[in-house]
């Protein structure tokens, strides 16, 4: 492996780690946000901390730069599970944060869709698998990808529809 790739990976990676730390600080600190608001705010900070976390170990169980020479199938797959679970949950956190007062429950419904056919991914090869000593997609593989997509047009459709009812462009951002 090329070490200036590692090192490179190491940077940015430390460069996310401070902003996502600076993030925290300034939410934490500020007295104007909610209670709601912060804590909502800083759940967002943690899940993006641990998806960081789990595409760099993905990449070094994927590269066998740790757990070399033995059997990493159930590791690769309860990391990848982890990140393809996690993804859409932020996106429904970004929703919740955006329109506090709706319960969002297609975006709920279809996030715990998402998480059942990861975990059960763990099991059967429904998504993803790792048995033939790399990552094959199963037939179910593109469901976060899938539910990712709506949740993101969901967000986009939310505020827009909150930009026109208040008129505020910072409701927009």
């Amino acid at each position: 492996m090329n070490t200036i790739l590692l090192y490179t990976i190491a940077v940015l990676d430390a460069a996310l780690i401070l902003q996502l730390l600076q993030m925290g600080f300034a939410v934490w600190a500020d007295p104007y946000i909610s209670r709601r608001e912060r804590s909502g705010l800083l759940i967002i900070a943690v899940l993006v901390l641990a998806l960081l976390i789990q595409g760099q170990a993905d990449y070094v169980i994927g590269e066998g730069l740790i757990l070399a020479g033995t059997d990493t199938t159930l590791a690769a797959t309860l990391i990848s599970v982890t990140g393809y679970v996690l993804r859409p949950i932020v996106l429904a956190l970004f929703i919740r944060l955006g329109d506090p007062d709706r319960k969002h429950l297609p975006v709920l419904i279809l996030c715990a869709v998402n998480a059942s056919v990861y975990i059960i991914s763990i099991f059967f090869p429904v998504a993803v698998d790792f048995s033939g000593g790399g990552f094959r997609r199963g037939p179910l593989g593109y469901t976060c990808a899938l539910v990712s997509f709506i949740c993101l047009a969901y967000l986009i459709l939310t505020s827009v529809r909150s930009y026109n009812n208040n008129g505020s462009i910072t409701n927009f951002m």
